[in-house]
């Protein structure tokens, strides 16, 4: 008589122990999914704000310098608005230069 009681209980152990732990899993799911919309944001505007090294800056120049001494175009990376400023312009020649760079300094507008 004891047996079927015995034997009930332990599934209804095992049922609550499944239903507690699917509970504890969405909520940690939840809490990770908040964690990850916030910090994915975050992570993407901090690498758009770091400027890319010097040393790239100068292999920029240097490629454009060397394009154009070919007779080339140089590279479209020049003309991007976060390096216009790190160009110098004299060294290329009036066909390579864009029209006015200051005109659209400080807007994103690529010009």
């Amino acid at each position: 008589m004891i047996d079927p009681v015995l034997s009930k209980y332990w599934n209804s152990y095992q049922r609550f122990s499944r239903d507690v732990g699917d509970l504890m899993l969405k909520q940690w799911t939840w809490l990770a999914s908040q964690y990850w919309c916030g910090i994915r944001p975050w992570k993407a505007s901090s690498k758009a704000e770091t400027s890319p090294p010097a040393a790239d800056e100068e292999g920029l120049q240097a490629r454009a310098r060397e394009r154009v001494k070919k007779g080339l175009a140089p590279p479209r990376e020049i003309y991007d608005v976060q390096n216009r400023n790190r160009i110098d312009w004299c060294e290329l020649p009036d066909w390579a230069r864009p029209s006015d760079p200051e005109l659209f300094e400080g807007c994103g507008h690529e010009g």
